[in-house]
């Protein structure tokens, strides 16, 4: 794969991707598999692909310079469906001899998580916030933000920081949106703040001008707004042609370079929490640099999520090979430093990440705690 790249790139590929940097092995060596049960066609695909990048960066990069226990990624485009991904997982288990799965989006984990789990084989959840992934499943693991997490990160800004008081919301009529509303609505109210009711929509909702001009005749003092593409630029854009200097506080998933362009001037001032990462760190430079010179583009933050988890299952099968106990008991006690700080894995099976509140400005967005 790195065979065009630039002398200075490869120089410092080499240096940062040294087996020197990885555990030592066990007796337990040769080809490792992970069967990657990803959305990468249709509407939903976006995300996938981004973190499928992330993962290759970092499996490349050891492939690249490791000759022990090599990695090889399976993928299978599961289009979204619940349906193809039971039978990819099930190819996975019956035909490629996996050694773990890697599997996103919610629909989907729940559809495979109780079959991969039934057949002790590790599954790392990503991309999906909703509660209970992990519970009663020991061989399920997630490593995504959760809205249980930063929702009340959000609420302490808005009480604390901004002084709010009151609020409203607007948000995706499903578990992403419900949850997130939950989780900060109840942190903003033990503060002594209050919320209205709110409204919800639809993904296919597209004019949501009657429901804004419902909720901001309370006058609150700012809206949260969830949902996913076209349908969330769209309820931002009609808050802010009702009201321009609404605040509006919303979730990582906002935070997509698709999601700002059609939000334009719309985004100004728009309030996230999303992972901290500091882009002064040497790895990061130099992973960031190859991020450009493959894909043409810098790393965003789900090809971060993607690159440490590839990266710190790099370290794990270089150690263990293919012993899917051993395997398990690392992600069980995973406790590993990385570009997007400390990980670690809690009793519930869930990557603890650092996270940080984020304001939108002119394409730029900045730390606001």
């Amino acid at each position: 794969m790195f065979k065009n790249l630039s002398i200075v790139t490869i120089s410092l590929f080499v240096i940062f991707t040294s087996c020197s940097n990885y555990p030592s092995r066990n007796d337990k060596t040769g080809e490792c598999r992970i069967g990657m049960n990803f959305t990468l066609s249709g509407n939903a695909a976006s995300w996938g692909i981004e973190m499928k990048r992330g993962i290759d960066l970092a499996i490349d990069f050891y492939n690249d310079t490791c000759r022990r226990n090599p990695i090889k990624l399976i993928y299978e485009d599961n289009q979204f469906s619940s349906r193809q991904a039971v039978s990819i997982t099930k190819k996975f288990i019956d035909v490629d001899d996996i050694d773990l799965i890697i599997s996103g989006y919610t629909p989907i984990i729940k559809a495979t998580e109780d079959i991969i789990n039934a057949h002790n084989i590790p599954l790392l959840a990503t991309l999906s916030s909703a509660g209970g992934l992990t519970e009663n499943r020991p061989w399920v693991f997630r490593d995504f933000i959760l809205e249980s997490n930063y929702m009340p990160l959000i609420a302490d800004y808005a009480f604390n920081d901004a002084g709010y008081r009151k609020g409203t919301s607007l948000v995706i009529n499903d578990d992403f949106g419900l949850d997130a509303k939950m989780f900060f609505s109840d942190v903003f109210e033990e503060f002594g703040g209050s919320m209205f009711s709110g409204e919800v929509f639809d993904v296919s909702d597209m004019d949501h001008r009657t429901k804004i001009n419902k909720i901001l005749s309370e006058n609150p003092d700012f809206v949260v707004v969830v949902g996913r593409g076209s349908a969330m630029i769209n309820a931002c854009r009609q808050i802010k042609d009702v009201n321009p200097d609404m605040p509006i506080l919303s979730t990582v998933s906002i935070n997509n370079k698709n999601i700002w362009k059609g939000l334009g001037k719309s985004g100004n001032g728009i309030v996230f929490a999303e992972i901290a990462v500091d882009r002064n760190n040497q790895e990061y430079v130099k992973a960031n640099l190859m991020c450009k010179e493959i894909y043409g583009y810098p790393l965003n933050w789900v090809n971060i999520y993607g690159y440490t988890i590839g990266k710190y299952l790099s370290g794990i099968l270089y150690k263990h090979g293919k012993n899917k106990d051993s395997i398990k008991s690392a992600l069980d006690n995973l406790n590993v430093s990385s570009i997007r700080g400390q990980l670690i894995m809690n009793s519930e099976r869930e990557v603890v990440t650092p996270l940080l509140v984020y304001k939108h400005e002119n394409g730029i967005n900045m730390p606001v705690n």
